[in-house]
């Protein structure tokens, strides 16, 4: 008994049952080695995602954790001479390191400044000592950090907010609170 009659145009067909029942199964067994290949390398994609995501995800976050760090030192760095340029009363130098379009004209500034360092109610500025913690925002290639101060004067005390920009020309003071 035939299972399939030959055909023309170079169609396969088949002799009897047995013979069809061999290349099905032949096929088969491709398909079945097909699957388990994409099977095994889905499976292998998974185990490595389990292994790495967790390393790649805390990789990052350490980066971005240490870039936040660094510009905060920078920050904290510039600020802290802004405080000791006060201290001695080089008020000149203190103006230089604001940045003046964002707080007004200079003259005003200067005033400010002064009073920072020779405050009529608490006296003479004598230390400075930042606080704890920081925020850094870096956006568009424009850094941000905003430190507190502890300012000890000879009569008593302040804390001020500080703000340091970075717009790529080094960092200026924004405001000070």
């Amino acid at each position: 008994m035939f299972y399939f009659q030959k055909r023309r145009g170079g169609k396969t067909s088949f002799q009897n049952k047995e013979s069809f029942m061999r290349l099905h199964l032949s096929h088969n067994h491709s398909i079945n080695r097909f699957k388990s290949f994409f099977l095994t390398c889905a499976n292998l994609k998974q185990q490595t995602m389990k292994k790495y995501g967790l390393q790649l995800i805390l990789f990052t976050g350490l980066i971005f954790t240490l870039t936040q760090c660094q510009s905060a030192k920078k920050g904290e760095k510039f600020v802290n001479g802004f405080f000791i340029a006060i201290m001695n009363q080089d008020y000149e130098k203190a103006v230089d390191m604001i940045d003046l379009p964002a707080i007004g004209n200079s003259t005003d500034i200067l005033q400010q400044v002064q009073l920072i360092g020779n405050n009529p109610i608490n006296g003479q500025l004598k230390r400075f000592k930042k606080g704890m913690g920081f925020n850094t925002n870096i956006k568009n290639g424009v850094t941000t950090v905003e430190l507190d101060y502890k300012l000890t004067y000879e009569n008593g005390e302040n804390v001020v907010h500080v703000v340091t920009r970075d717009k790529g020309d080094g960092f200026k003071i924004v405001s000070v609170q």
